[in-house]
């Protein structure tokens, strides 16, 4: 008797062994599921720099939270506002942005070419309805990019209605830990309906933090306001500082370089470093400001790690095109001045990231110079 039984689960195993997808989740869960993953599950869209985009992969991921942080004044804000000049003008998107701190402008987003019209600012009051109004903007499939700017300057209802000899501990933690799990799980509603409704879009949210110092530790000192649930459900951590200032020829800081690092990236390498520069728009030609953090001294420097400008002395040469500058400061001049020398260093920039790190990043050069009045 024991024979037969082993003898029909072994019937009832083959069977199970050549059934697709499709029939063997009927057959689990008694129906088909309606949430399964797409081969194309996982979109990308550009940081504005080359080369956050090959430190994360292909730059931010649709429709998962992202979580930026480091000490202030690192420009963790001016990055968002590049994802604001990217999702307005490349693809037509509107982005919320939930002004804790209160220094969001619209006519400072206008000097940067940000598209106003499509940008949302709200300034709430305390941290409970900032959550709130992101929850309704997801559940809206409308909005494009969320981002909180900042977590640190939160306070919760809590604190806002005790007076300072009371506690408050990790008030702000439990919010932010409740808001962390409900965002999750509506962004994993609206990918369901994303794939009975192609016109919904996926919303991304960013968190953006600042590094306190904890005085009570005795080495790592450093704390991040908030807790540990948005460590734990951000697809990527961004960790942001600054090394060094930036000079022009007369010896002015003009800008300062920043160091990034991934301290977490679920779909891409984790731990990997990468520099870029920042430079401040009233002085000096590096960068560029119509051009964001895409241009200028940026290319120049990836041209001259990849082997596209070779350097002799003070002299540069930018190979396969066969011109000559005196001075890194000219190469940046005639790389934001000339588009066709920053066409064609992007294009092979893009090559090469893609034949070390096999990551192809799509950066429509015609679009981004379309959107800045550059090119007609």
């Amino acid at each position: 008797m024991a024979r037969k039984k082993n003898d029909s689960f072994q019937e009832e195993k083959k069977d199970i062994d050549i059934l697709d997808k499709d029939k063997l989740q009927e057959i689990l869960f008694g129906k088909k599921l309606k949430y399964s993953i797409l081969d194309n599950d996982v979109e990308f869209f550009s940081t504005g720099s080359l080369v956050l985009d090959s430190l994360l992969g292909q730059g931010w991921s649709r429709g998962r939270i992202h979580l930026l942080k480091g000490r202030e004044s690192v420009s963790k804000s001016r990055l968002m506002a590049s994802v604001c000049f990217i999702e307005t003008r490349f693809f037509n998107n509107t982005v919320l942005l939930v002004d804790y701190e209160g220094t969001w402008t619209e006519s400072w987003l206008k000097s940067i070419f940000v598209d106003t019209r499509k940008v949302i600012i709200v300034r709430p009051e305390i941290a409970e309805e900032s959550f709130d109004i992101v929850e309704r903007a997801i559940g809206t499939g409308k909005i494009s990019s969320i981002i909180i700017d900042s977590i640190a300057s939160m306070t919760t209802k809590e604190e806002n209605e005790k007076s300072h000899e009371e506690s408050t501990q990790a008030s702000l933690a439990r919010q932010l830990s409740k808001f962390c799990r409900k965002a999750v799980a509506s962004l994993n509603n609206i990918r369901i309906q994303k794939i009975e409704d192609n016109s919904i879009i996926l919303p991304t949210i960013f968190l953006v933090n600042q590094v306190r110092t904890n005085l009570h530790a005795r080495f790592n000192n450093e704390t991040l306001p908030g807790g540990q649930a948005q460590k734990n459900t951000a697809t990527t951590i961004l960790d942001l500082f600054r090394t060094s200032n930036i000079e022009n020829k007369d010896g002015d800081v003009v800008g300062f370089n920043v160091h990034a690092r991934t301290d977490k990236n679920k779909i891409g390498v984790p731990f990997r470093t990468a520099q870029f520069g920042l430079i401040n728009y009233e002085k000096g030609y590096l960068g560029h400001p119509r051009h964001a953090l895409y241009l200028g001294n940026e290319v120049f420097t990836l041209g001259l790690n990849f082997g596209l400008i070779k350097q002799s002395g003070s002299w540069y040469e930018v190979l396969e095109t066969g011109q000559k500058f005196q001075g890194g400061e000219e190469v940046i001049k005639s790389i934001v001045n000339d588009t066709n020398l920053s066409k064609f260093l992007i294009d092979k920039i893009k090559l090469k990231i893609k034949e070390e790190f096999n990551n192809d990043i799509e950066f429509n050069h015609h679009v981004f110079l379309k959107s800045l009045g550059i090119e007609k």
